[in-house]
Order: structure tokens, then sequence, then C-alpha cells
């Protein structure tokens, strides 16, 4: 699209179900100025190794599982895509048993709104759903789930 005679970034995500392929995010980018907030996530850029500890369900017992996440800036600054990959156990899905999950997210800063917005998607869950928005705070970010922000399609 245009703004003001300059194009902004485009973004549309592909999933494979099966033989075919289907777009699962249709995003249209906002041009960025150059703001520290717009580099929020900068710390995040590169190739991870995780601990990821999730709640059992029980008591205060965490369960322990390894995954690895590759980040990516897709424009600079303010959009990122992340790929992840590792073993969890949602005890809240009804998971008995650990099972290996992909997925991907696609992280936009919006100046306007002031905020980032984050989809998500996995084998769990094959579809983009809204977004969670929010940003940081010092060295706190928050995030929350919350209405279909403007400009966001239905899925």
């Amino acid at each position: 699209s245009d703004v003001d005679g300059r194009r902004s970034p485009y973004l549309t995500v592909w999933h494979r179900i099966g033989d075919a392929w289907k777009v699962v995010l249709n995003l249209s980018i906002p041009r960025q100025e150059e703001s520290e907030a717009a580099r929020d996530f900068d710390f995040w850029l590169g190739d991870w190794q995780l601990s990821q500890q999730i709640w059992s369900g029980e008591g205060d017992d965490f369960e322990s599982y390894g995954a690895r996440s590759q980040v990516r800036r897709i424009s600079p600054p303010g959009a990122l895509v992340e790929n992840f990959e590792g073993k969890v156990r949602f005890f809240w899905l009804g998971m008995e048993e650990p099972a290996r999950m992909r997925g991907a997210s696609v992280r936009v800063y919006y100046p306007d709104a002031g905020e980032w917005r984050i989809f998500w998607m996995d084998t769990l869950d094959p579809r983009f759903g809204l977004p969670f928005s929010g940003g940081f705070f010092g060295s706190v970010g928050a995030f929350s789930f919350s209405e279909r922000p403007e400009g966001i399609p239905p899925s």
C-alpha cells in the first residue's frame, strides 16, 4: 500500500495443509520511523536453545522441556518472525503426554497505537488467531489478548 507516496511492506504467510497451500495471515506492516519502541524485540534476534518451564497443573510443580527458536527481522525495524520447535505438555488442553510442537509468531510494532501485536500459530492449532497486544514498561513486557485491533481481518 502507498502512504504519502511511500510503499508500506506487506506480509503474507502461507501454511501447507495436506497437498494444498493456504494463506493464513495477511498483514500490512505500518511504516516505521526510527524509534526505540520499534526495536524493543531486537534483544531476541538470533537462534536460541530454550529450556521451557510449563506448569504441570499441580501445586507449584513445573515440567522442563527443551525447544529451539529462530527469530529474524522481516522489515527493519518493527517486524519480526519466529520459528519455534520443541516438546510441550499443556494440561489445560488435556495432553496426557508431552508432544512435539512446531509454531510461528509474527510480531509487528504499530506506532500509531504505540503497541506491539503478536500473532501466533502452531501445530496444535494451525491458524493465526487474534493477536496479543502490549509493550515494554521498563524491563517488563506485558502482552494480553484483546478485541480485534482495527485493520486486522477476521480469521
